[in-house]
Protein backbone atom coordinates (compact mmCIF):
# COMPACT_ATOMS: atom_id res chain seq x y z
CA UNK A 1 0.00 0.00 0.00
CA UNK A 2 2.76 2.49 0.86
CA UNK A 3 4.50 1.85 -2.45
CA UNK A 4 1.39 2.92 -4.36
CA UNK A 5 1.14 6.09 -2.25
CA UNK A 6 4.80 6.86 -2.84
CA UNK A 7 4.34 6.27 -6.57
CA UNK A 8 1.53 8.86 -6.67
CA UNK A 9 3.95 11.47 -5.36
CA UNK A 10 6.69 10.16 -7.64
CA UNK A 11 4.53 10.49 -10.77
CA UNK A 12 3.39 14.01 -9.87
CA UNK A 13 6.98 15.05 -9.10
CA UNK A 14 8.09 13.48 -12.41
CA UNK A 15 5.44 15.44 -14.32
CA UNK A 16 6.66 18.58 -12.57
CA UNK A 17 10.28 17.75 -13.43
CA UNK A 18 9.37 17.43 -17.12
CA UNK A 19 7.45 20.73 -16.97
CA UNK A 20 10.46 22.33 -15.24
CA UNK A 21 12.75 21.06 -18.00
CA UNK A 22 10.47 22.62 -20.62
CA UNK A 23 10.30 25.89 -18.65
CA UNK A 24 14.11 25.86 -18.39
CA UNK A 25 14.46 25.20 -22.12
CA UNK A 26 12.25 28.22 -22.84
CA UNK A 27 14.58 30.36 -20.73
CA UNK A 28 17.80 29.18 -22.40
CA UNK A 29 16.54 28.81 -25.98
CA UNK A 30 18.72 30.92 -28.29
CA UNK A 31 17.03 34.17 -29.36
CA UNK A 32 17.64 33.42 -33.04
CA UNK A 33 15.26 30.42 -32.70
CA UNK A 34 12.50 32.02 -30.63
CA UNK A 35 13.05 35.42 -29.08
CA UNK A 36 11.05 35.19 -25.85
CA UNK A 37 13.63 37.42 -24.12
CA UNK A 38 13.22 35.43 -20.88
CA UNK A 39 16.79 36.02 -19.62
CA UNK A 40 16.31 39.75 -20.20
CA UNK A 41 12.92 39.67 -18.45
CA UNK A 42 14.45 37.94 -15.43
CA UNK A 43 17.35 40.40 -15.32
CA UNK A 44 15.09 43.46 -15.46
CA UNK A 45 14.03 42.79 -11.87
CA UNK A 46 10.80 44.48 -10.81
CA UNK A 47 7.83 42.72 -12.44
CA UNK A 48 10.15 40.33 -14.28
CA UNK A 49 11.12 38.89 -10.90
CA UNK A 50 7.67 37.33 -10.67
CA UNK A 51 8.64 35.08 -13.58
CA UNK A 52 11.76 33.87 -11.78
CA UNK A 53 9.96 33.38 -8.45
CA UNK A 54 7.30 31.26 -10.17
CA UNK A 55 9.95 29.18 -11.92
CA UNK A 56 12.09 28.56 -8.82
CA UNK A 57 9.09 27.82 -6.61
CA UNK A 58 7.67 25.36 -9.13
CA UNK A 59 11.05 23.65 -9.42
CA UNK A 60 11.70 23.31 -5.69
CA UNK A 61 8.21 22.66 -4.33
CA UNK A 62 6.91 20.81 -7.37
CA UNK A 63 9.84 18.45 -7.70
CA UNK A 64 11.78 18.19 -4.45
CA UNK A 65 8.91 19.08 -2.11
CA UNK A 66 6.39 16.66 -3.52
CA UNK A 67 8.94 13.87 -3.85
CA UNK A 68 10.06 14.52 -0.27
CA UNK A 69 6.50 14.25 1.01
CA UNK A 70 6.10 10.97 -0.88
CA UNK A 71 9.31 9.72 0.71
CA UNK A 72 7.90 10.56 4.15
CA UNK A 73 4.78 8.53 3.32
CA UNK A 74 6.98 5.60 2.27
CA UNK A 75 9.20 5.79 5.36
CA UNK A 76 6.23 5.96 7.72
CA UNK A 77 4.73 2.90 6.04
CA UNK A 78 7.91 0.83 6.04
CA UNK A 79 9.55 1.89 9.32
CA UNK A 80 6.47 2.39 11.47
CA UNK A 81 4.25 -0.06 9.56
CA UNK A 82 1.51 2.58 9.42
CA UNK A 83 -0.05 3.77 6.19
CA UNK A 84 -1.72 7.16 5.76
CA UNK A 85 -5.32 7.12 4.52
CA UNK A 86 -5.27 6.59 0.76
CA UNK A 87 -8.21 8.87 -0.08
CA UNK A 88 -6.84 11.67 2.08
CA UNK A 89 -3.44 11.21 0.42
CA UNK A 90 -5.08 11.68 -2.99
CA UNK A 91 -7.02 14.74 -1.80
CA UNK A 92 -3.93 16.41 -0.35
CA UNK A 93 -1.80 15.67 -3.40
CA UNK A 94 -4.41 16.87 -5.90
CA UNK A 95 -5.06 20.12 -4.02
CA UNK A 96 -1.34 20.68 -3.58
CA UNK A 97 -0.66 20.18 -7.29
CA UNK A 98 -3.58 22.35 -8.45
CA UNK A 99 -2.50 25.17 -6.17
CA UNK A 100 1.17 24.79 -7.02
CA UNK A 101 0.76 24.66 -10.80
CA UNK A 102 -1.83 27.42 -10.85
CA UNK A 103 0.04 29.84 -8.60
CA UNK A 104 3.53 29.35 -10.02
CA UNK A 105 2.46 29.38 -13.65
CA UNK A 106 0.39 32.53 -13.06
CA UNK A 107 3.39 34.07 -11.32
CA UNK A 108 5.50 33.14 -14.34
CA UNK A 109 2.97 34.50 -16.81
CA UNK A 110 2.46 37.77 -14.94
CA UNK A 111 6.25 38.17 -14.69
CA UNK A 112 6.50 37.59 -18.43
CA UNK A 113 3.80 40.18 -19.10
CA UNK A 114 5.31 42.72 -16.70
CA UNK A 115 8.89 42.08 -17.76
CA UNK A 116 7.97 42.38 -21.43
CA UNK A 117 6.33 45.69 -20.63
CA UNK A 118 9.50 46.90 -18.93
CA UNK A 119 11.64 45.83 -21.89
CA UNK A 120 9.26 47.59 -24.26
CA UNK A 121 9.52 50.81 -22.25
CA UNK A 122 5.96 50.91 -20.96
CA UNK A 123 5.32 53.24 -18.02
CA UNK A 124 5.30 51.55 -14.59
CA UNK A 125 1.62 52.40 -13.90
CA UNK A 126 0.61 50.69 -17.15
CA UNK A 127 2.70 47.62 -16.27
CA UNK A 128 1.13 47.56 -12.82
CA UNK A 129 -2.35 47.62 -14.36
CA UNK A 130 -1.42 44.73 -16.66
CA UNK A 131 -0.41 42.43 -13.79
CA UNK A 132 -2.37 43.53 -10.72
CA UNK A 133 -5.30 41.30 -11.69
CA UNK A 134 -3.14 38.23 -11.11
CA UNK A 135 -2.48 38.97 -7.43
CA UNK A 136 -5.72 37.61 -5.94
CA UNK A 137 -5.90 34.43 -8.07
CA UNK A 138 -2.26 33.69 -7.22
CA UNK A 139 -3.01 34.18 -3.52
CA UNK A 140 -6.05 31.88 -3.68
CA UNK A 141 -4.04 29.21 -5.49
CA UNK A 142 -1.23 29.48 -2.95
CA UNK A 143 -3.85 28.92 -0.25
CA UNK A 144 -5.07 25.81 -2.08
CA UNK A 145 -1.49 24.51 -2.33
CA UNK A 146 -0.90 25.10 1.38
CA UNK A 147 -4.19 23.38 2.22
CA UNK A 148 -3.16 20.34 0.16
CA UNK A 149 0.23 20.22 1.85
CA UNK A 150 -1.31 20.51 5.32
CA UNK A 151 -3.79 17.74 4.52
CA UNK A 152 -0.85 15.55 3.50
CA UNK A 153 1.09 16.28 6.68
CA UNK A 154 -1.90 15.86 9.01
CA UNK A 155 -2.67 12.58 7.24
CA UNK A 156 0.83 11.34 8.13
CA UNK A 157 0.46 12.40 11.77
CA UNK A 158 -2.96 10.73 12.05
CA UNK A 159 -1.44 7.53 10.68
CA UNK A 160 1.39 7.74 13.21
CA UNK A 161 -1.07 8.31 16.08
CA UNK A 162 -3.10 5.19 15.21
CA UNK A 163 -2.45 2.16 17.39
Amino acid sequence: MSDSQFMRFFYVASFNAIATAIWTALIIIPPDIVNLRLPQIISTGSAGTWFFVGYITFMTVGCAGILGCGTVHHIISTVKNKTPNSKVTWLGLILWEIGLVGSTWLLGWSGFVGGTGLLNGLPIPQIHESIVGYVNPIGILIGIAILGFLISIVNVYVALARK
